[in-house]
């Protein structure tokens, strides 16, 4: 009688199916999208301010100081959110073209960062300068309309508004330097660039 021998089991050289691109490319497009959504907002606020303005009643307003720079950073934030959707769609998707698109949103945004860590800084006191002025036509707004109500408004602190402004900048820098930098990471590791690249081989 004769057995039929256990079979044994097939050992493949395939390596295991990653998940790490659908990971890093989901959270790319939601970082993207709220970016995108922010600078809109923000580039809409500065078109908008001298209408928003006359809706307060607010009589000779202070003239934004550095309108030409918050132009440029809300544009350029905008552009950079629409390059990291194209990335991280292409990541998604497993293209390896990702990642050339993906670098220059990581290098576009670093040098972004610093320069608006730079640019705060030196237009710190025009920003201080600005709040100042805009608590005084509030000020002038509420007195016009009842005499004496202004006095119920806490004064104008300086030093703090310095301090506040100061720390913000800070803040919001690290908080958005810290995604670039981990995907810069990514994208360097040469085991990732290696698996990156063979995705011009895959059949789709």
């Amino acid at each position: 009688m004769s057995q039929t021998p256990p079979s044994e089991p097939v050992i493949t050289n395939q390596p295991e199916p990653t998940r790490w691109h659908l990971i890093v490319g989901v959270i790319g497009l939601v970082y993207a999208i709220l970016g995108t959504c922010a600078y809109s907002f923000f580039g809409l606020g500065i078109a908008l301010n001298n209408w928003v303005v006359s809706l307060m009643g607010i009589k000779n307003p202070p003239a934004m100081p550095n309108a030409v720079y918050a132009a440029f950073t809300s544009v350029a934030g905008l552009a950079l959110g629409i390059l990291l959707i194209v990335g991280s769609v292409k990541l998604i998707r497993r293209q390896a073209s990702c990642a050339k698109v993906l670098m220059t949103w990581v290098i576009a945004r670093l040098l972004l960062v610093v320069i608006g860590l730079v640019g705060g800084f030196m237009t710190l006191q025009a920003q201080v300068d600005y709040g100042q002025q805009w608590d005084e036509a509030v000020r002038t707004m509420i007195e016009e309309r009842q005499a004496g109500a202004s006095k119920q408004m806490p004064p104008f602190n300086r030093e703090r508004q310095e301090l506040m402004a100061r720390w913000s900048t800070i803040g919001v820098s690290v908080m958005v330097t810290a995604f670039p930098l981990f995907m810069g990471i990514l994208l360097t590791n040469p085991r990732k660039k290696e698996e990156i690249e063979s995705w011009r081989n895959m059949i789709r």
